[in-house]
């Protein structure tokens, strides 16, 4: 129920994505950059934007950034640069690019075609939602094994609905996706390393998904290093067997 509305505010009730649309968003483009071996958006800078002698200016620069209502890149005019870095005569997208490689890229090389952030939204969203439930599930059986069964779901509903994620679903944009990318990749860290501490002997392939998680949270959103670290402690002091494992293991847990 919750993943059928999450469809229906980003599409506006029409359920369409529009997946066959040139969808020139932030993290498309970066994409595109990607694939050419850059780091820098392949899009053409403003000639008068290259020879300015103060491009920083904001009352100079303010005829090359879009609207706030504009959502894509404009690709063939000399406007539509809002959020993003000047750097050395090259346009660079600030956001964290986690998301280019979880969803972006894997999603053009299996279709061929360009994804809307309307779908990579409701698949981060609805990530967030899988991953809050395997949590409560997890914290209620094997901590709060009292609590009646009907909690958990009354959590689930209040996780879905009670939060900014329908915000960012009517209205797709670049930060709603690394906000969103950030809190389901740390998320799914948590879930991972609570498995691991919880498991009857030492677990190095849940450790890794816990750590690689953790990277492509901090990828989306750089602030989430101090809730990974936060999480990292919380390991080493609540572990089952971390104290008394191997001095290797040790290691490979740190890594």
């Amino acid at each position: 129920f919750i993943l059928l509305f999450y469809v229906w505010t980003a599409t506006f009730g029409y359920f369409d994505f529009n997946l066959k649309g040139s969808n020139n968003n932030y993290y498309n483009v970066l994409a595109d950059g990607f694939l050419k071996g850059q780091l820098n958006l392949p899009i053409k800078v403003p000639e008068k934007l290259l020879k300015a002698n103060h491009p920083f200016n904001p009352e100079f620069n303010k005829e090359f950034r879009q609207t706030f209502d504009q959502l894509e890149i404009r690709m063939d005019t000399d406007d539509g640069f809002l959020d993003l870095s000047f750097y050395k005569n090259k346009l660079y997208a600030y956001f964290g690019p986690s998301p280019v490689f979880a969803i972006y890229l894997p999603y053009r090389f299996l279709t061929g075609l360009r994804i809307s952030d309307s779908l990579a939204l409701i698949i981060l969203s609805f990530g967030i939602l899988i991953f809050s439930f395997l949590i409560l599930s997890f914290m209620q059986k094997n901590y709060f094994s009292n609590l009646p069964s009907w909690i958990i779901p009354l959590n689930i509903l209040i996780i879905g609905f009670s939060n900014v994620t329908l915000y960012f679903l009517r209205r797709p944009a670049v930060y709603g996706i690394a906000i969103c990318g950030g809190t389901f990749f740390l998320l799914s860290a948590i879930y991972f390393l609570f498995r691991s501490m919880k498991s009857k002997s030492y677990n190095l392939i849940l450790l890794f998904l816990s750590g690689m998680s953790m990277a492509f949270s901090v990828g989306a959103r750089p602030n989430l290093l101090i809730s990974c670290g936060f999480i990292i402690c919380l390991y080493f002091f609540q572990s089952n067997h971390f104290l008394s494992t191997s001095k290797e293991n040790i290691l490979n847990t740190v890594v």
